[in-house]
């Protein structure tokens, strides 16, 4: 099946596999962390921003209604309330309360649940402001005592617990959002988490199947031809290559057959070769051979003639020896022919004995000549 793939087509497969699977990853994770932000930040601008506000603002018209409540027993025992020090703190007191207030009112709750319960504490807190809280600070710095009680019991009292259960409501409803989102953030968190384990499940699978995919197609083929190279190195080149695949592997293996089959064509020329030569040797050993036997026959002759030569310089010297007597005696001659014509008779006959010894020796001498001329031919042809 993956045979005839290419390596790049392999390659560029899994890798666009993997950047999917991440990029499926990473736009889940983001979703995921997108939605705990987004509920984190509701969270916080319900929690931290409104409910802690609004608390904060109950919180400060509490210490007012205090020091409200020690300035009435004060004017009731018939005392000053200048000289409270509390009074000089009603003012920041009640200040600070409507500064919550006001901030809260800028930024107002949306949520089809939070929404009446913000508008019932800010309801609760404009009619106790007004209703309770303003005519008790005028009656008190009035002086009026009795007038203050009256508020205190009929106004500031029972209009101080609807604010305070107003503000008790939202701020459950702030605490019911905050674990509502905090659930939602577990639950995504864990879904997230969930989610990460499949996809590194899925990743783990699939790098398993890439590297069985890598294994037969690429690391096999790859380890063969790693073994045929060791073959041919070793000297075998009746090895059986086979077209595997289509791919970058079936050219390494069609290079590895084209490059066996040229191999053992140039053994076989190297071996026809080297047939030949060792042929070519042996004619020419046959050839020395028949030389060599040529050469000792021809040292033969040189020996032979060598003899004859040897018997040529005995006859020379015996011609020579003659050559001697005759001349001695012709020295002898000449002295028999000084003394006179008696012996004149003995002359002749000696000269004819001598010319015919001389012709001898001319026909010796042109025998001579003619076997160093002989001797001269056979000693070029020994050369």
């Amino acid at each position: 099946m993956f045979k005839n793939l290419s390596i790049r087509a392999i390659l560029t497969t899994a890798l666009a596999v993997f950047f999917a699977l991440f990029l499926v990853i990473g736009i889940a994770v983001h979703q995921q962390l997108s939605s705990n932000r987004n509920s984190i930040e509701v969270l916080l601008d319900t929690n931290l921003v409104r409910a802690n506000a609004v608390d904060n603002a109950g919180a400060e018209l509490l210490r007012a209604r205090l020091v409200m409540l020690a300035a009435q027993t004060a004017l009731m025992e018939g005392k000053s309330i200048d000289s409270l020090a509390s009074m000089q703190r009603l003012d920041g007191y009640l200040k600070k309360s409507a500064d919550l207030i006001d901030s809260v009112r800028k930024t107002p709750e949306t949520s089809p649940v939070g929404k009446p319960l913000f508008e019932a504490v800010l309801a609760a807190y404009d009619v106790y402001q007004r209703d309770a809280i303003t005519p008790m600070v005028a009656a008190i710095r009035a002086g009026k005592a009795q007038e203050a009680g009256k508020l205190n019991l009929e106004k500031v009292t029972p209009l101080g617990l609807v604010f305070t259960a107003a503000i008790q409501k939202y701020v459950d409803f702030a605490d019911e959002v905050g674990q509502r989102v905090a659930r939602e953030a577990s639950t995504r968190i864990n879904g997230a988490l969930a989610f990460l384990v499949v996809a590194l499940a899925v990743v783990a699978a699939l790098v398993v199947g890439v590297y069985m995919v890598f294994a037969r197609a690429v690391f096999r083929p790859l380890h063969e031809a790693g073994r045929l190279f060791d073959s041919i190195a070793g000297g075998d080149l009746t090895n059986r290559v086979e077209q595997r695949a289509n791919n970058e592997i079936g050219i390494l293996y069609a290079a590895v057959k084209r490059m066996q089959d040229s191999l053992a064509r140039t053994v076989s020329a190297v071996r026809h070769g080297v047939e030949e030569i060792h042929t070519g040797a042996r004619e020419i050993a046959a050839g020395n051979i028949d030389l060599s036997s040529r050469t000792e026959q021809q040292a033969a002759s040189l020996e032979e003639t060598a003899a004859s030569m040897d018997e040529l310089s005995s006859t020379v010297r015996h011609n020579a020896d003659s050559s001697r007597s005759a001349s001695e005696l012709a020295v002898a001659a000449s002295d028999v022919a000084t003394r006179g014509g008696r012996a004149v008779g003995e002359v002749v006959g000696t000269m004819r004995a001598i010319a015919d010894s001389s012709s001898r020796i001319a026909d010796i001498v042109g025998v001579i000549e003619g076997i160093a001329f002989q001797t001269n031919i056979l000693a070029l042809n020994a050369a």
